[in-house]
């Protein structure tokens, strides 16, 4: 049953890549980004621009996923693309960290969204990014987000 999501993901990573659907609403500013996915997507993620950490938010876009509309974040560091995919599922977080095609996928989940980065960037760069942004769902859960 994983197997198609991880499909899905990665498929939906590389087409983003290739056929310059990559953006559909291009801003590093969260209160852009954040707003435009009510009522394109199923989730509500957590946005944030991680510039002066070397992520930049470029913007965001919707993915079809097997069951849903999840968001992505699309992230810059250096010449890597991160996708960062966002969707809802019962149950807990029973998906492992792998690669695909030669693209790494890492999976999280802050509160009842889970999370999975895309990309060719390392993995010390991918997880860095998950601790950037659970930090900042948890600041935004305490209500201390703006």
């Amino acid at each position: 049953q994983r197997e198609p999501l991880l499909e899905a993901l990665t498929r939906d990573h590389l087409e983003s890549l290739r056929n310059g659907a990559l953006i559909a609403v291009e801003s590093s500013d969260h209160h852009t980004v954040k707003p435009w996915f009510a009522g394109r997507a199923d989730v509500s993620p957590v946005v944030q621009d991680f510039a002066p950490e070397g992520f930049t938010l470029a913007g965001g876009r919707t993915e079809a996923i097997p069951g849903q509309r999840a968001a992505v974040l699309v992230y810059r560091h250096q010449r890597h693309v991160i996708n960062v995919f966002s969707w809802r599922e019962p149950g807990p977080l029973s998906y492992t960290d792998t690669t695909l095609a030669g693209y790494h996928l890492l999976f999280w989940r802050i509160a009842d969204v889970y999370y999975c980065a895309v990309s060719d960037a390392g993995w010390v760069e991918l997880r860095r990014l998950r601790q950037l942004i659970s930090e900042a769902g948890a600041e935004e859960s305490s209500g201390r987000g703006s």
